[in-house]
């Protein structure tokens, strides 16, 4: 017992500390650790004087508690973490990220190290290779949990400037085109780069939004199917099933945008009949994982099998993306209510398309409010919220999750995208949210009324949007808050020019289709329309592609349009949500609007900045009082 009294938290200066530390009592706390220091020195002590300079603005005197402790203790990945949070404090991002690189190096199972470390580096370039840099990024890929599709640029520019990887990635010009050589790869002995964790890892986890990359992974599918029958192959069959299986998931996560020769469908449909047809086959990692570089493996007939092959052997990780978690999907789309019938004609065309092409494939979202400022009034009043069109559930479960008191309704046309969304809501653990296939047009009064209505990407294709707002405002409450998303007319004025390419030249809007537009694009657009086209992420994932180009409906707005629809609606104007650089620059031409409620002005604002609304037009609105 006497031993429990002194380390008690009661009885411990250092708890104590720590404890008035967090209530903001740091002259308190600064006495306590400095006695502490006089008896016993502890690297805890000084960085715990570190948090409290720190709070004080006094960079300096923290860096020099924290030189103690790294003196005291240089494995102390605390000391090296903060130190990175000063350095970041200070606006120097190079050495704010590598001091989490040594943290992470230190003490590797600290997830917080690596979450912060993707929340700096991860949108970074580095155009020198870096081994400390990658086997950090390298650590974050493979912790479960984290979402190392923010490192998308991290990752590939790394990757392509290392050394040895250069040595097989070149790039050449086609016409006013940059595409990839394939020669140098072609040529090389040394494939080794290709069997790299840092880029096994990298594979599973980011989509790199680069013409030239996805070039690269086009080609290398090719040689792996070319390799497979090879009399002198390049891999052994456990590194094929290796690279293979990383490039299957890859190829599933873009919906297999990828596009193919005819030898390649030729050879995988010869691969499907010997996986369905011959037991050996079944059994092979190898040839299952290329298979699933080309088409999803619950395609296959014997699909139930394949996975009891595989789950636990070099490519469980993707029978259970393709098999499992597909054969989930289904089972839940099966018990999706109905809350409302489905209107045929544009309705029924726009649910066709999301039950073939679910829209988007999330896998992480953030569990903060789009804008604090507007959206917290809802905190703490058991909010009822509506979200129209909510596709595959993003949105939903990140209002449901920001506002735990709330219950959420959640509709959408499709089957398919709710399975989703409530397959991602039930694996997130969130209780308050209510999944349901309805049309907004069919929607009434004993659904609401609603503290929120959201409805972010929807209403532009419908066959007459204001109809579908219309019934949005019927259903919110009188002092309740409206967010609603819009194409701008002008954002996506080179997407207008592809649209009618489309049209004019008959592209199906099937896979095959898409595929050969993309493959038709330099000669069918102009370089600025194409290069606007390619440097838009949806334009690498075939269900985001089909959203950009080949959508059954689609409306487009300017903004006299939306103040004119609001004003005839009876809402008024809150603001848009726009990224806080876009705002500064409005707010340095209209400084009698700093808080942007005047459209006219930001219709002034867009005509001279044509690409500010780039990501649709997104604000809030009200019902007028």
């Amino acid at each position: 017992m006497e031993n429990a009294k002194k380390t008690a938290p009661e009885n411990d200066p250092l708890a104590r500390a720590k404890a008035l530390i967090r209530e903001g009592k740091y002259d308190v706390a600064e006495i306590m650790l400095s006695e502490a220091l006089a008896t016993h020195k502890t690297g805890d002590a000084y960085r715990n004087l570190a948090l409290i300079f720190r709070a004080r603005g006094n960079t300096d005197q923290a860096a020099a508690f924290l030189d103690e402790a790294l003196a005291l203790d240089e494995n102390d990945d605390a000391a090296l973490a903060l130190m990175g949070e000063l350095y970041f404090d200070e606006g120097d991002a190079a050495q704010a990220i590598g001091h989490y690189v040594l943290a992470i190096a230190k003490n590797p199972a600290q997830l917080a190290y690596k979450q912060r470390f993707l929340e700096l580096a991860g949108s970074a370039g580095f155009h020198k290779y870096n081994d400390m840099i990658a086997d950090a990024l390298r650590a974050c890929l493979e912790t479960p949990g984290l979402d190392g599709s923010r490192a998308q640029i991290l990752w590939y520019t790394l990757l392509t400037s290392d050394p040895e990887f250069k040595q097989i990635y070149k790039f050449s010009n086609s016409g006013s085109y940059v595409t990839f050589n394939r020669k140098p790869f072609d040529k090389a002995e040394d494939l080794s780069p290709l069997l790299s964790p840092f880029f096994l890892e990298g594979l599973k986890k980011i989509t790199v939004y680069h013409p030239v990359f996805e070039a690269f992974l086009t080609h290398l599918r090719q040689r792996l199917a070319e390799d497979m029958g090879s009399q002198k192959p390049k891999f052994t069959h456990e590194q094929f099933a290796a690279l293979a299986g990383a490039l299957a998931v890859y190829a599933f996560n873009v919906e297999y945008i990828f596009d193919t020769t005819a030898d390649e469908d030729a050879l995988a449909a010869k691969l499907r009949a010997r996986l369905e047809t011959d037991d050996a086959a079944a059994k092979d990692a190898a040839a299952v994982a290329l298979f699933g570089c080309y088409a999803s493996l619950d395609t296959l007939e014997n699909a139930a099998k394949i996975y009891e092959l595989h789950k636990s052997g070099a490519i469980a990780d993707v029978v259970k993306l393709q098999v499992a978690e597909q054969a989930e999907l289904l089972r839940l789309r099966d018990g999706v209510t109905a809350l409302t019938e489905i209107s045929g004609g544009v309705s029924g065309a726009v649910r066709d398309q999301y039950e073939e092409f679910p829209y988007p494939r999330w896998k992480f979202y953030s569990k903060l409010l789009v804008d604090e400022s507007v959206e917290g009034v809802l905190r703490g009043r058991k909010a009822k919220i509506l979200v129209a069109g909510c596709g595959t559930g993003r949105e939903a479960i990140q209002l449901a999750a920001a506002l735990p008191d709330s219950s959420v309704l959640a509709v959408d046309l499709s089957r398919m995208s709710l399975a989703y969304a409530q397959k991602r809501g039930q694996e997130e653990g969130i209780g308050n949210i209510d999944f349901r296939q309805a049309d907004i047009l069919k929607l009434d009064a004993s659904q609401g009324p609603f503290d929120y209505v959201s409805s972010s990407g929807v209403l532009h294709h419908m066959e007459k949007p204001i109809d579908g707002w219309r019934v949005l405002t019927g259903l919110l409450k009188q002092d309740g808050l409206m967010r609603i998303a819009l194409y701008s007319k002008t954002a996506r004025r080179h997407l207008k020019t592809a649209q009618d390419a489309v049209k004019k030249s008959g592209f199906a809007s099937d896979a095959a289709g898409m595929r050969q537009f993309r493959r038709a694009t330099p000669q069918l657009l102009d370089r600025q329309v194409a290069q606007d086209i390619g440097n838009r992420p949806d334009s690498y994932h075939l269900s985001m592609y089909r959203d950009l180009l080949f959508h059954v409906q689609e409306h487009c707005f300017d903004i006299p349009g939306i103040k004119a629809a609001l004003d005839t609606l009876g809402l008024e104007f809150v603001k848009f949500g726009v990224p806080d650089g876009l705002m500064a620059l409005y707010a340095r031409k209209f400084p009698n609007d700093r808080e942007g409620r005047n459209l006219d002005n930001w219709h002034r604002f867009e005509q001279e900045n044509p690409d500010a609304f780039t990501h649709m037009y997104h604000f809030w609105c009200r019902k007028k009082a």
